[in-house]
């Protein structure tokens, strides 16, 4: 599994994607330091607090990265398994699972360690900059950070369940815009999960709905691996 992993690296550049996590990191600095400054042009007490900021923050990195995943997906397996790649790929002498299973290992690996880095490095640099020059005067700036982490932990558990739903839509449809297209109206269905991670930071009665809100998803995602690992083992070029 190692080398098909391995060679999965070879042959594509992921430096594009890497760019991505980037450009990806330095807007949602952007989006941080709108988000603090709203108390200053609405008087609104709802963004006073570094925990409602990067609550927030967070659900548009956790979107930004459905979105990118969704992207590898398409490139990695959607585009591979159709026309004469799909012939290229399957006269390798290694289980057709286990390809598919490399490509999957890879990108959600990505998504998963890429949204975590991404988010941490977002509000270290915005705690940085607060400690010379800070706009956000409510709340510990640690404690809301050690807080915040534990969601994106389980935000990226969550943006590798859309990614593969959105993929198994793009299989089955052989196009790379269904699953882009996909991903994000799974996004959108998610955005109530906004609602819960605000809660999450209120006392542990919000843990069960969180729970469900991510276990769903990681269990229909299993399913239709299971699903997508027939597809491929069944198909015909």
């Amino acid at each position: 599994m190692r080398k098909l992993i391995a060679l999965e690296l070879a042959k594509n550049n992921i430096r594009i994607y890497l760019i991505a996590v980037a450009v990806i990191t330095v807007v949602m600095v952007g989006f941080t330091y709108f988000y603090a400054s709203v108390p200053y042009m609405s008087n609104d007490e709802e963004f006073m607090d570094y925990s409602s900021i990067f609550v927030l923050v967070s659900m548009l990195i956790t979107v930004s990265f459905c979105i990118l995943s969704a992207v590898m997906l398409s490139k990695f397996i959607v585009e591979e398994y159709t026309g004469n790649r799909a012939i290229l790929l399957f006269s390798y002498p290694v289980s057709r699972r286990k390809i598919l299973a490399a490509k999957l290992i890879f990108v959600l690996a990505f998504t998963f360690v890429g949204l975590i880095v991404s988010s941490f490095v977002t509000f270290s640099i915005f705690g940085a900059i607060e400690h010379f020059a800070p706009i956000v005067h409510i709340g510990v700036f640690a404690e809301a950070l050690a807080q915040v982490m534990k969601f994106v932990l389980i935000e990226s558990l969550l943006a590798m369940a859309i990614a593969v739903i959105a993929l198994f839509f793009g299989f089955l449809k052989a196009s790379i815009p269904v699953t882009i297209v996909a991903s994000i109206i799974l996004c959108a269905l998610a955005s109530s999960l906004s609602n819960l991670a605000m809660n999450a930071l209120q006392p542990i009665a919000t843990v069960p709905p969180m729970l469900v809100a991510v276990v769903s998803p990681l269990l229909v995602a299993t399913l239709l691996v299971v699903v997508l690992m027939r597809k491929v083992e069944g198909m015909e070029v």
